[in-house]
């Protein structure tokens, strides 16, 4: 949630790729062939540094590995265990897209400006997160009672 990121650039992360200390993340297989940098909040950071003590982090090895094999996790496996996730949480659909939908809807109410979104994103224009991003009453509602011309004068 805290990237961003496409499912399959999300997969391709290897422990060199990712900086657990400062939460930087290079994607270097993007949708675009242009590699960006992504970043993940503290808590993501420590949940990563614990998976880095279970499984190990050697450079050159996938951060997201098939428990049983230990091959760099697919996006099929992804589907399959986001599917079960959502079941258990009732949360459905549950899918690797919907990460990508909810960190951009959740971005936005947390007061990011759609520009920064959109090159976190790996967007090179705004008007695509047009699709991601629908306007909710609540959204609008709080937007005109914050941005009101006559109570802002």
């Amino acid at each position: 949630l805290d990237t961003g990121c496409r499912a399959k650039e999300f997969l391709a992360w290897n422990v060199e790729d990712v900086n657990a200390t400062t939460g930087t993340v290079q994607l270097r297989h993007t949708k675009n062939r242009k590699a960006r940098m992504v970043y993940l909040g503290f808590r993501s950071r420590k949940e990563l540094l614990k998976l880095y003590l279970e499984q190990g982090s050697e450079p050159g090895q996938p951060v997201w590995r098939n428990q049983s094999t230990g091959e760099r996790l697919q996006y099929y496996g992804l589907a399959i265990m986001l599917r079960k996730l959502g079941q258990r949480t009732g949360i459905l659909p549950c899918n690797p897209h919907r990460f990508r939908r909810t960190h951009a809807i959740a971005s936005l109410r947390n007061g990011m400006d759609v520009y920064t979104l959109a090159a976190i994103m790996g967007h090179s224009d705004i008007s695509v997160l047009r699709k991601y991003l629908p306007i909710v009453e609540a959204d609008l509602r709080r937007s005109a009672g914050q941005f009101g011309v006559v109570d802002n004068i």
